[in-house]
């Protein structure tokens, strides 16, 4: 599974919360649990995306992709990410 995550994240330069919100949209799975963390208020929010990066941990996915889903603990950030990932 996170094969293709990882070649998303260490083939490209960019920023990893563009890499992020880029494997979001191929990713229906990944795109649903981050739009169903980022709709929470922000305390139940912070809450669910911790619990999630530790899931992370444990199931072995790429380090790259964990530090990115941390940018989402950022108020502004999840902000931005819910509006980007909203958009038609």
């Amino acid at each position: 599974m996170w094969g293709w995550i990882t070649k998303r994240f260490v083939s490209k330069p960019e920023d990893p919360f563009l890499a992020l919100i880029a494997v979001a949209q191929q990713d229906a799975g990944i795109k649903g649990r981050l739009l169903q963390m980022l709709d929470q208020e922000p305390m139940q929010r912070h809450l669910t995306l911790r619990r999630w990066h530790d899931e992370l941990q444990e199931q072995g996915a790429p380090g790259v992709f964990i530090a990115a889903v941390a940018f989402l603990l950022n108020d502004a950030t999840a902000d931005r990410a819910l509006q980007l990932l909203t958009q038609p």
